[in-house]
């Protein structure tokens, strides 16, 4: 259940500050500076964690990774590359953004000879896996390539599982039984008489990410967004009560649920 796939990409959008640099590794008293903007959901958990290992082989690097809300990313991105003085070195985008950014001159051409003057020559587009690379490609030139892929799945607590006297989730739960489950998960924990645990969290909130909960819900119940001619197959009443399914999932959500997007369910 709560099944799709997404990808986002790192994207090369302006010459990445390197020039001033030989190798573009910088050197004791010419550091030199890389600024990322990315979703606050995990940006400062790269700042603190992956730029310091980072560091270890590239000392005279400084990263900057500014997070910013997923709901803002787009908006803030067009704009700094927009520009006539971009901040940004590098944008972690969302794949259906490519175009766009492409399509303002935003973003550079990654086989190009600028961004091949600075790759290591053994640099093997082969260890990449196609589609999501084929994600960061737009009319024939390659902008981007994949910093991460995540798969929507359903993760549970067991102790809240076992404290509530409900069998543990298995790859044959279906819909039915999460909701026959549903009012048993959502507890008071510690016996003081308010409840402290809830059955789920997820998207709920107007937000470009929130369908995918909806097309997983879909997707599990048989559905699908277009048909083999490519033509919308959601309007219907499989379509409908997935929907319905989306919605009555807010009522086993906690307080506050119904503003949840990416960020507040990962923190959840």
């Amino acid at each position: 259940m709560l099944k799709g796939m997404a990808t986002s990409l790192v994207l090369a959008a302006m010459p990445l500050g390197l020039a001033h640099a030989q190798d573009g590794l910088g050197s004791p008293g010419d550091p030199v500076e890389i600024k990322i903007m990315a979703n606050e959901a995990f940006a400062n958990t790269w700042q603190t964690i992956l730029v310091p290992e980072f560091n270890k082989k590239f000392p005279n690097v400084e990263v900057r990774i500014d997070g910013v809300p997923y709901t803002e990313l787009l908006a803030k991105m067009m704009l700094d590359a927009t520009s006539p003085d971009p901040e940004y070195d590098i944008l972690l985008a969302d794949d259906p953004w490519v175009p766009q950014l492409a399509s303002i001159g935003a973003l550079m051409d990654l086989k190009g000879d600028e961004i091949a003057a600075i790759t290591d020559a053994d640099y093997d587009w082969a260890d990449f896996n196609a589609a999501p690379l084929a994600a960061g490609e737009w009319e024939g030139v390659q902008y981007a390539v994949p910093v991460r892929s995540n798969m929507l799945l359903m993760f549970y607590n067991r102790s809240l599982y076992d404290k509530a006297g409900v069998p543990e989730p298995t790859p044959e739960l279906t819909w039915t039984q999460f909701f026959e489950n549903a009012p048993k998960l959502v507890q008071d924990t510690d016996g003081d008489g308010k409840v402290d645990a809830w059955a789920i969290d997820t998207y709920f909130v107007r937000d470009p990410l929130t369908p995918t909960i909806w097309q997983s819900i879909l997707n599990a119940n048989g559905g699908s967004l277009l048909d083999n001619d490519g033509n919308p197959a959601f309007a219907d009443d499989v379509g409908v009560a997935s929907l319905e399914t989306h919605k009555r999932l807010l009522d086993y959500a906690p307080p506050g649920g119904l503003s949840h997007g990416f960020s507040e369910s990962l923190q959840a």
